[in-house]
């Protein structure tokens, strides 16, 4: 709603007493959620909208004033979307986790791959989704050589749970989650996941790493 309000608001340069409000477009917001998506929520679709739930008086609100702003809110959460799943959660599902060995396949089904070749590439360019690729394919990293040991796995663990600490105080670069995902000493593990529980900003963690 933060953004779409910004979106609304954008459309005047300055409110003044002579502001004609009648003049605002309404504004929609898609947001595709890719991970950390609550198994029971997986594949689904939230539909929002402003609502007038209660008015004291005799009065009468217009929806076309105050319904102007609609978020619609696509979750995945997974990169084995069940066949029986509607088309859309199947494309996007392998639009946003081009790692699959059907990538071409599934998205050739819906685009001409072949007139837009630089598809996947601009896809992982984006800065959400391309995050989210590059911890996947650590991911697959670290999973690949867990036969190696279990301090492996323990370390990817570690990893994974200060990259969620930090991800609630602000945007992580690609370069700063290579570093943490590469890191394979327990010790200073710890101590990056006591800091990240600490730390108010990425900027202060990277700082006192």
């Amino acid at each position: 709603m933060y953004y779409l309000a910004r979106r609304l608001g954008s459309q005047l340069n300055l409110a003044t007493e002579k502001t004609d409000y009648k003049r605002l477009e309404k504004c929609y917001s898609v947001w595709i959620c890719r991970d950390r998506i609550p198994k029971e929520e997986r594949f689904s679709i939230s539909f929002c909208r402003m609502h007038n739930h209660k008015n004291i008086g005799k009065t009468h609100m217009r929806k076309e004033d105050y319904d102007l702003m609609e978020p619609v809110v696509v979750r995945l959460g997974s990169s084995d979307c069940p066949a029986d799943k509607q088309e859309l959660f199947l494309f996007l599902t392998a639009l946003f986790y081009p790692h699959r060995a059907d990538f071409r396949e599934t998205v050739g089904r819906y685009i001409d791959l072949e007139t837009t070749g630089k598809l996947k590439e601009e896809v992982t360019q984006m800065t959400g989704l391309g995050m989210s690729i590059l911890q996947e394919g650590w991911k697959k990293g670290q999973i690949a050589g867990r036969s190696e040991g279990k301090a492996e796995g323990k370390a990817e663990g570690k990893a994974e749970d200060i990259l969620d600490l930090l991800s609630e105080t602000g945007a992580v670069s690609a370069e700063l989650t290579g570093r943490i995902y590469a890191q394979g000493d327990e010790g200073v593990l710890r101590r990056w996941l006591k800091l990240a529980a600490k730390a108010d900003s990425v900027e202060q963690f990277v700082k006192e790493m």
